[in-house]
């Protein structure tokens, strides 16, 4: 059985993603605050008031709690977090780069969440966007 274990990472570095401008494909997604990217979905993600090192700490610890999630990487200067989550089956890579944002109210985030290979991932990267965001905010709570 083709084992995806053995693909190399290929988009493991840092892309501000306020500037980010997506493949056209159907394997990524992108979320973003209204008013803080060129592109993505613009969707309700909360204004957080804790100071940006301990969100940054928390979502860290939350986000590699995933299954099958590896945090590979920091970006000190667009304050960004970068994990790889492989798929169950076939251990696909997929990267997720996620930007906290500070914002006039407080902080936020950007998040994009890309399949390494394939033109199409049945709507993991929005789901797995979707589910992060919720496991922060109960972990903020």
């Amino acid at each position: 059985m083709l084992s995806g274990c053995n693909f190399a990472v290929k988009h493991d570095s840092s892309k501000d993603l306020t500037r980010l401008q997506r493949t056209g494909y159907s394997n990524d997604w992108l979320v973003c605050p209204p008013g803080t990217c060129n592109e993505g979905k613009k969707i309700e993600i909360p204004i957080f008031l804790n100071n940006l090192e301990e969100l940054i700490r928390t979502a860290q610890k939350i986000f590699n709690q995933q299954p099958r999630t590896k945090f590979v990487s920091s970006v000190p200067e667009l304050n960004q977090l970068i994990f790889i989550q492989r798929s169950k089956i076939f251990g696909f890579p997929d990267t997720i780069w996620v930007q906290f944002l500070i914002l006039e109210k407080g902080i936020s985030l950007a998040m994009y969440s890309r399949s390494n290979y394939g033109y199409y991932d049945f709507g993991v990267n929005r789901r797995r966007l979707n589910t992060w965001i919720e496991e922060l905010i109960k972990a903020v709570k």
